[in-house]
């Protein structure tokens, strides 16, 4: 993809009119022609974002917006329209509460000259302003470790779904590959389609690249932000791992699906919570103290993942990842449910 391809930018939104703001402030002031990309936010948001939006685009030739029909259908049901209404062949995503960096385009669009190339992304990083918050130093060293160095040092790589990015702050794709795979599964609850969208363009065939580029992104700071991230993480890697980990196993193995998701955890997870899940009707005891091993695991995990983490043991992270465990665990159970009773296994996509 020679010269300067038209690209487009899509944000899907939903009351966050200020953080909003400044996201789009950033990409206005992008080092790539305005002629040459277009901007699509989508959103719900009842707080003036509309209002302000309508500004934006009186202003500006390259700016579009759309309203979702209702805010329950989730963040992948706004990133899908988007993709439907983009006029570019190249679709960029980033979220409300990030700040791109001007050569964001530049540093990314080069390598669809390759074919082979249908997704490009780069990474997040906290605010430098939130350096000094407990909980984004614990989450920082908790990337770092799954990571086995920091982000930010790595350098470009070219591979497949076990390439180091995916995530939508920071991300873009070949529109037409996109849309052969239906687009994100809006099926997902809280997290995981961002995963999933990436797994089936590797299973085309294409291979995605990560580039060491950063997008400034305003991480959760608070003990209720922290906790609920962590749920809600949880529960969209339950109905992944039911909905694609199999499929992992089955073609990669066990020892070589460790590279694609967090396989030991999730494996371990999924199948003891269908196994209390399936004892309910038969011995509630059984279903009980096997719930009961997973949380007192979770204690044991904490203690060396917070002595891993940290290098050496700290009270502090070792309570802050009793947390995130434990939360992502009770999501991890939410996603679990909701996968056999609200028929989570289903693919329901917006593109077609």
């Amino acid at each position: 993809m020679k010269g300067t391809p038209f690209v487009s930018i899509v944000i899907s939104t939903h009351n966050r009119k200020g953080l909003l703001r400044r996201a789009l402030n950033s990409i206005f002031n992008l080092d790539y022609p305005s002629k040459k990309y277009e901007i699509i936010v989508v959103h719900s948001s009842t707080d003036g974002t509309e209002e302000m939006l309508k500004i934006f685009e009186g202003r500006r030739k390259n700016f579009r917006w759309f309203r979702k029909k209702d805010f329950s259908l989730g963040q992948a049901h706004g990133r899908n329209i988007g993709i439907k209404n983009a006029k570019g062949k190249i679709v960029f995503f980033t979220d409300d509460d990030c700040i791109v960096e001007k050569d964001w385009i530049k540093s990314f669009i080069k390598f669809y000259n390759d074919k082979n190339i249908a997704g490009v992304g780069g990474y997040a990083k906290n605010m430098p302003y939130q350096d000094n918050n407990d909980f984004i130093k614990y989450y920082s060293l908790l990337m770092n470790r799954i990571y086995r160095g920091r982000l930010e040092d790595k350098k470009t790589f070219i591979g497949g779904f076990e390439s180091p990015t995916g995530g939508t702050s920071n991300m873009s794709y070949r529109k037409d590959v996109i849309e052969r795979v239906g687009g994100f599964d809006e099926t997902y609850v809280g997290a995981g389609e961002e995963a999933q969208i990436k797994l089936q363009v590797c299973n085309l065939g294409y291979k995605t690249a990560f580039v060491p580029k950063v997008v400034w992104h305003g991480s959760r700071e608070t003990l209720k932000g922290f906790a609920l991230q962590s749920y809600s993480r949880g529960i969209g890697s339950a109905i992944f791992w039911l909905k694609c980990g199999v499929s992992i196993m089955i073609k990669h193995g066990f020892k070589e699906a460790k590279k694609y998701s967090a396989v030991s955890r999730d494996f371990l997870y999924s199948m003891l919570l269908l196994v209390s899940i399936g004892y309910l009707p038969i011995d509630m005891n059984i279903s009980f103290a096997i719930i009961s091993f997973l949380l007192s695991a979770i204690v044991f995990i904490s203690a060396f993942s917070s002595l891993s983490i940290a290098g050496d043991f700290r009270v502090k992270y070792f309570l802050i990842d009793i947390l995130r465990q434990s939360m992502h665990f009770i999501g991890y159970f939410h996603g679990v449910l909701l996968f056999f009773i609200k028929k989570k296994w289903k693919t329901s996509n917006y593109i077609t």
